[in-house]
């Protein structure tokens, strides 16, 4: 029979804990990947069907005949303007996943229009006070 040391019976009861205890984590951080995917998807279906006008209740909206991109930069710049006078473009299109210039033109479209009063300036969004 061969007896082993303490330190040598220390090794085999942290491997014997620590290996299910890693197991149990890595396959958590694989199931809430899993879900974060089927949450991205569902969102995009949803945006899918807005932009398809399946939608009743979006298709009540008083914008619907903008762009889907639009009503969502809309939407985002009205509750950045509620918390604070300016915001970063470049944030607002990594927040909504879209390309830095489309929203950029997005935006200077809407101060053309009239519907937001304000400037670009350095990659920042500035409300004029009125």
């Amino acid at each position: 029979m061969i007896f082993f040391s303490i330190d040598q019976w220390a090794r085999v009861v942290v491997i014997l804990i620590l290996t299910p205890i890693y197991f149990l984590v890595i396959l958590w951080l694989i199931i809430t990947e899993a879900r974060n995917r089927i949450e991205i998807k569902e969102k995009i279906k949803k945006v899918e069907k807005i932009k398809e006008g399946q939608d009743q209740e979006e298709g009540k909206d008083k914008m619907k005949d903008l762009d889907v991109k639009v009503r969502l930069v809309y939407n985002s710049i009205k509750k950045l303007l509620r918390e604070s006078d300016r915001f970063s473009i470049k944030e607002l299109a990594t927040m909504l996943d879209i390309k830095y210039e489309e929203v950029n033109q997005i935006i200077k479209n809407l101060i053309q229009e009239n519907i937001f009063k304000g400037k670009i300036k350095r990659g920042e969004f500035y409300r004029k006070n009125q």
